[in-house]
């Protein structure tokens, strides 16, 4: 598990957001101050098949080069998102949205890793995504828990990947966790899930560096200040919050939600007797907002 450093600064930042390059209503320039104002210190503009260079929005707040990409295997829609991409290490071929979708997930997910950034999975439960197909990509840095525009509203009530997540956990694969907006009509589903990523600087270089290497964890509210783990409990240090629900693949556990009004401090022992083999935290506020640490694997005595 990936533990946070003594002294070094957190920056909050929304990882998938559309504007009028793509089906957004909000132009790029609009967007990026309207999340200025509100106190993000980065954002990563995501259109469909369309990037740019946005270093000049850089007034207040870092605009990363980003993308959305998708295939359409049977059953299933799989949407990908780049965070970080150089937009002139771009492939001629990677915006074309015909040959795009002719190549294969990982062709899809290599092409984004070779532009200089990162791949993400983009809501899976809207995407009816299964624990077979998240398995076999291969370079993927997180998975998107929520997604806010894939509710009411705007969509069928499938904002959340919990599931998803926790039957990739017990198969092994552990994803690191992202919340997003995926904004496209700014009226209401903006703003609502974000990450918190620690690095030296805000700056594409860092956060890049940083999101690598899983120094990150997902939140709609609720600060996370230390996860720590060991062969007997995780402990979350966190910001005041009213219940910890503790996630892991055994059944049942009668100690697995944890209220407390207040709390900063949540510990869950692990019981031997459940062969449990990866935990993960999920934080509520009194304002029902979630905070998320990533699954982690036991660690052996």
């Amino acid at each position: 598990m990936i533990q946070f450093a003594a002294n070094v600064p957190f920056w909050k930042g929304s990882l998938h957001l559309h504007t009028t390059c793509s089906d957004g209503v909000l132009t790029p320039e609009e967007v990026a101050e309207l999340y200025r104002r509100v106190g993000y210190d980065f954002i990563n503009i995501t259109d469909h098949w369309k990037t740019s260079d946005y270093s000049s929005l850089s007034d207040g707040i870092l605009v990363l080069s980003g993308v959305e990409l998708d295939n359409k295997p049977p059953y299933e829609h799989v949407h990908l998102i780049g965070v970080g991409i150089d937009p002139y290490n771009v492939a001629p071929d990677m915006l074309d949205r015909k040959f795009m979708r002719s190549q294969s997930v990982q062709d899809n997910i290599d092409a984004l890793l070779k532009s200089g950034g990162l791949a993400a999975l983009a809501h899976p439960a809207w995407s009816l995504n299964t624990a077979e197909t998240v398995s076999g990509m291969n370079g993927l840095f997180a998975l998107e828990i929520f997604n806010s525009v894939s509710g009411l509203p705007w969509n069928a009530m499938r904002q959340d990947s919990s599931y998803l997540v926790d039957v990739l956990g017990a198969r092994g694969r552990r994803l690191p966790l992202i919340a997003v907006d995926d904004a496209h009509f700014y009226k209401g589903e903006e703003c609502k899930g974000f990450v918190m990523v620690q690095s030296e600087s805000c700056t594409r270089e860092s956060l890049l560096d940083a999101m690598r290497g899983g120094k990150f964890y997902a939140s709609q509210g609720p600060i996370i200040a230390q996860v720590d783990i060991d062969p007997e409990c995780l402990i979350v240090m966190t910001s005041p919050a009213s219940r910890a629900v503790f996630y892991t693949d055994a059944a049942y556990n009668s100690e697995r939600v944890v209220q407390q009004d207040g709390g900063t401090r949540w510990v869950y022992a692990r019981k031997p007797a459940l062969d449990e083999q990866f935990v993960r935290c999920e934080i509520h506020d009194a304002q029902g907002r979630r905070a998320w640490t990533n699954p982690a694997a036991w660690l052996e005595e």
